[in-house]
């Protein structure tokens, strides 16, 4: 049970100790590769909204927001699958089957690229070679995918650490080096690109060198890669409509308003995404040990139980924390870091701020569910949400443009921590 009853036991065991000391060890790695990849990519999003304005901004984070739904795609959920397997058994065998189904999986994606966005309307020539490009970067990105689950799988969280933080130094260099206020989407896309390809080249080697048994490259059967498919089905489509609801305002903001609109929007988000790095860095340590329990077939141990129940309520006051900082500081953050012409991210990063409160709720116990192989309910819980998003920003944002998107966005992440509540507390009562 998570909540205070989880930790009403005095005293730690010699046991309690040891999760305790793997749960903070490597959050304190992840924490500070989160902190750091943060801070080097808000670097980035501010050298592109300072040298090429909101319009700048806005095609930087639409083209993101195409690619990052790729990469979900492309993945296909197979990321989870293999840290669960090194996580419990220390298996391999899936590395080559994962590595031809990501390959495929983005080849067909970049088709779908290729072929239908120069179809979508309002989008100039520049701009869709630009996504045409920066497309490509979904083969490397698939590489760098497998060598971060086996990291993480492994709990190496300190080279894992340190590949985030040199792909995000890497593109904050080139940008600071390259971008200017003539440069084009183009030239953004070509830095993007470089930048994945030399990344998942470093993986692979350190992977390769460091972790007996890593190999992308040795004999499989079409039948493992079939097989392999249907087994991350399930998470596969978790991710996808998870990445959907995360970016579906975006999109829809930038066809319904315009650029400029979601280069505010975007703006905003990112403030708020940097404030959730602690959330996401205690998560990824504590996941692998609770793959671990559940694919091991045991009951939660004790001391687990334990380090649940005081992350549930960490993360919590941590949320909130964030909403109150973020919401009376939004002035000075703004136009300090992105400057006057973001003026109307002010009031949007406001209301975007209370997204910190569901999202802790919701981070939390979608986790729990998924090391639980409670796929099917996330699903469920995720699918319903878009559905109420969608809803919300058709008539939103057409109405209330930017201060719709953000009202839209706020209100159906609260509903879906009502749902993950509420679902928790039935599960909890059935057992």
């Amino acid at each position: 049970m998570i909540g205070p009853e989880a930790s009403q036991s005095l005293g730690k065991s010699p046991q309690d100790w040891g999760v305790i000391k793997r749960v903070s060890l490597n959050t304190a790695w992840l924490t500070a590769a989160r902190l750091g990849s943060q801070f080097l990519l808000l670097l980035f999003t501010i050298l592109v909204a300072r040298r090429m304005g909101e319009t700048g901004l806005g095609g930087y984070a639409y083209m993101g927001a195409v690619i990052f739904i790729g990469n979900v795609f492309s993945t296909f959920g197979t990321d989870m699958l293999l840290m669960r397997e090194v996580a419990a058994r220390r298996d391999f065998s899936l590395l080559s089957p994962a590595a031809i189904l990501q390959l495929a999986m983005s080849a067909f994606f970049v088709g779908l690229v290729l072929f239908f966005f120069p179809l979508l309307p309002g989008q100039g020539p520049q701009f869709i070679a630009a996504v045409k490009l920066y497309s490509l970067a979904l083969f490397p990105l698939a590489i760098y995918t497998i060598c971060s689950a086996v990291l993480r799988g492994m709990e190496f969280m300190q080279p894992y650490m340190w590949l985030n933080l040199l792909l995000a130094g890497l593109q904050a260099s080139l940008a600071w080096w390259l971008i200017r206020p003539d440069s084009s989407f183009l030239d953004l896309s070509w830095i993007l690109l470089t930048v994945q390809l030399v990344v998942a080249l470093l993986a692979v080697g350190y992977c390769r060198l460091r972790i007996p048994g890593f190999s992308l490259i040795r004999r499989f059967s079409y039948s493992s890669v079939s097989n392999l498919f249907l087994a991350s089905a399930p998470l596969a489509i978790v991710a996808i409509v998870k990445i959907l609801y995360q970016k579906i305002t975006l999109i829809l903001l930038s066809h319904l308003q315009g650029i400029s609109d979601t280069g505010w929007f975007s703006a905003a988000m990112r403030t708020v995404e940097a404030s959730q790095f602690v959330h996401i860095a205690l998560l990824g340590a504590l996941f692998p040990i609770m793959s671990f329990a559940f694919l091991s077939g045991s009951q939660v141990s004790r001391e687990n139980r334990k380090a649940l129940a005081a992350s549930w309520w960490f993360l919590l006051a941590v949320g909130i924390s964030a909403a109150v900082l973020l919401f009376f500081f939004s002035t000075p953050l703004i136009s300090l870091v992105f400057g006057e012409e973001f003026t109307p991210s002010i009031l949007a990063l406001r209301i975007l701020a209370w997204l910190m409160i569901p999202f802790s709720i919701n981070i939390f116990l979608s986790a729990l569910l998924i090391s639980a192989r409670q796929e099917r309910l996330v699903l469920t819980i995720f699918l319903a949400s878009l559905v109420i998003l969608v809803m919300l920003d058709l008539l939103l944002i057409p109405a209330f443009g930017l201060v719709g998107a953000c009202i839209a966005a706020l209100v159906s992440e609260s509903i879906q921590a009502v749902i993950f509540i509420y679902t928790r507390s039935i599960l909890q009562r059935t057992r």
